[in-house]
């Protein structure tokens, strides 16, 4: 009976690695990051003051948080796709109660994306611990993003 308990025991925890990751293995863009420094045409543009920025990925999904207080938060809901180097981030969804791209379908406005569209940024270093993201606005100014990953 003992043997019994161990075998199963044993073959719980061999399964358990197999569901870190839903919908299929995504590559290093998997897990969280931490927005370390962003700048907009070479200067720094700093984030609300007090806060903290986290993307995380799983899926096709990019939730966006915007840490206020250690019991205080805003998030955000895109659906990402990759295409070599770019980014095609999905800020326009909606549900019953909430109209396109508004409430937290809505776009990261701290981090200088438009509203309601699909944005393209260009990956510039994706390792397992370094994120340079890059995007040019309409108006020509370019933002660049540097994260680090958390987990």
């Amino acid at each position: 009976m003992k043997a019994l308990r161990i075998i199963l025991v044993l073959l719980i925890a061999a399964m358990m690695p197999c569901c870190t990751q839903n919908n299929g293995h995504i590559g290093p863009l998997f897990g969280s990051w931490h927005l370390e420094s962003m700048t907009c045409d070479g200067e720094i543009k700093p984030q609300p003051e007090g806060t903290d920025t986290y993307w995380s990925f799983q899926g096709q999904v990019l939730n966006v948080l915007l840490v206020e207080t250690m019991y205080e938060s805003l998030f955000y809901i895109a659906t990402w796709e990759r295409e070599n180097d770019c980014l095609a981030l999905d800020f326009t969804h909606s549900s019953d109660s909430h109209e396109p791209g508004t409430g937290f379908y809505r776009a990261p406005y701290w981090m200088g994306f438009p509203e309601n569209e699909i944005l393209r940024v260009d990956i510039r270093k994706l390792n397992g611990s370094e994120m340079i993201l890059d995007w040019t606005s309409a108006e020509g100014q370019k933002y660049v993003y540097n994260f680090k990953k958390t987990w």
